[in-house]
């Protein structure tokens, strides 16, 4: 049983991370006044994140980060 475990934890660590790398980007956006987190979609797979969205000014995405 600890073997199943141990492969199953493995097999969702890279989703986690995923998640919790998402979940920092997310923050990120939200405390920035001059973006609307809701109209940006974060997605995140094996470590790289995808923005998509509408922004104010072609500017904008310039500053975010």
């Amino acid at each position: 049983m600890e073997r199943g475990l141990k492969r199953a934890n493995e097999r969702m660590e890279p989703y986690m991370a995923d998640a919790e790398l998402t979940a920092k980007v997310k923050n990120k956006l939200t405390a920035d006044p001059e973006i609307n987190p809701f109209q940006i979609d974060v997605d995140t797979i094996h470590g790289r994140v995808n923005l998509s969205g509408v922004v104010a000014s072609e500017r904008q995405p310039e500053g975010a980060g």
